[in-house]
């Protein structure tokens, strides 16, 4: 069994003392996931540093590196939770965006039946 759909948030003025939290609190849930018979999926499992653009810029040279086990935890720019698109920035532009493409694709489906119904 697998626990799913699980976040772990963490604030903090340096990359490191995130980073630390991080590894501390990954630590205590997996010893949590494994004592209650479930496994922790490290292939799906993802982390996002939320900040302004300002910031981001200046922490490109630097990364979180969190592990668990051998396996390296991969970085990405956006998260999708709970059908809610959540980018770096916490703007909107790219959940905008997914929500007109999946309207886009129900309006062209309306206009093709439109012809076959009568």
């Amino acid at each position: 069994m697998f626990a799913d759909d699980s976040i772990i948030l963490v604030a903090g003025r340096t990359l490191e003392y995130v980073n630390q939290q991080l590894v501390s609190y990954l630590e205590s849930i997996s010893s949590w996931i494994e004592n209650h018979g479930m496994a922790l999926n490290v292939a799906k499992t993802e982390s996002m540093v939320i900040a302004s653009k300002p910031k981001l810029i200046r922490l490109q040279s630097q990364e979180i590196q969190i592990t668990h086990g051998k396996t390296a935890i991969k970085s990405v720019d956006s998260y999708k939770l709970l059908s809610l698109v959540l980018d770096e920035q916490l703007t909107w532009n790219l959940h905008i965006d997914e929500v007109c493409s999946k309207v886009l694709k129900r309006i062209n489906l309306l206009r093709g039946s439109r012809f076959t119904n009568s």
